[in-house]
């Protein structure tokens, strides 16, 4: 079953060809695979079926990888990630000039413009209002983060902002609750604060990592944990709460 943090906005999706990539996303190596013509929908090679992204973007991915019937495939199947290069998809791949995919898993498809010059002034105006829209998304969910505010908090955000700001055209468009904000924080904006920190590193000359690997009391599974000190601008950053999973990924073990 899904997760209420992998329910995502009432608006669809697109394939991420950084999905694809196996040192991003090593669970879906070798069986996930693009569709032709269609950049709303995965291909589950190992399955042979076909699943729509709807508006989960990557938690539609991850929720068919749960499924039974495709870890039963898997295991009978367990070479298939190292021989998954001979095989192409029967549905196609689609070239990168196919689509204009998104730099992000949730970001939606902008409205198509109309042949009179009042229809693409309201085209125009609509996206322009929409990206403004999801700019003060992205600051609340940011500001969530930063506080270490609940899900819950964002529950009736909406309700309270329109109330304060009534005259404000923007938040009466502003659409925000506890499981958007997780969508946003998981799949939208984590990716870019990640690959911001690998750049930092990859800057820095000397990086002290201390690991700490203990029981998780409430998983009841072994964990390990690093933290990760370093110089940035003159003063000492520190990086907490890294799994062991990431250090595989960041090859730095």
């Amino acid at each position: 079953l899904c997760t209420l943090e992998e329910m995502a906005p009432t608006k669809f999706t697109k394939f991420n060809l950084r999905w694809l990539d196996k040192a991003a996303f090593l669970q879906f190596a070798g069986w996930l695979s693009t569709i032709k013509d269609d950049i709303r929908s995965a291909h589950c090679i190992a399955c042979k079926s076909t699943f729509s992204l709807s508006n989960m973007g990557i938690g539609a991915i991850k929720c068919h990888a749960r499924g039974s019937e495709h870890k039963n495939i898997l295991k009978q199947q367990p070479s298939q990630s190292l021989m998954s290069s001979f095989f192409i998809s029967q549905c196609g791949t689609s070239k990168p000039g196919d689509s204009t995919e998104s730099a992000n898993s949730g970001e939606t498809a902008q409205p198509e413009s109309f042949s009179n010059k009042k229809d693409k002034e309201q085209t125009i105006q609509l996206v322009t209002t929409n990206d403004e829209t999801l700019k003060a998304e992205i600051l609340w969910a940011m500001t969530v983060v930063e506080k270490k505010l609940s899900l819950n908090s964002c529950s009736n955000i909406s309700k309270i902002f329109k109330c304060m700001f009534s005259d404000s055209t923007l938040a009466q468009q502003f659409q925000l609750g506890k499981d958007k904000v997780s969508y946003i924080i998981h799949y939208r904006i984590s990716h870019y604060f990640h690959e911001t920190l690998l750049d930092t590193w990859k800057n820095c000359s000397d990086i002290t990592i201390c690991f700490d690997e203990s029981l998780n009391q409430v998983a009841q599974k072994g964990q390990m944990d690093l933290i990760a000190r370093f110089w940035m601008e003159g003063n000492v950053q520190s990086i907490m709460g890294v799994f062991f999973l990431d250090v595989q990924q960041l090859k730095i073990y």
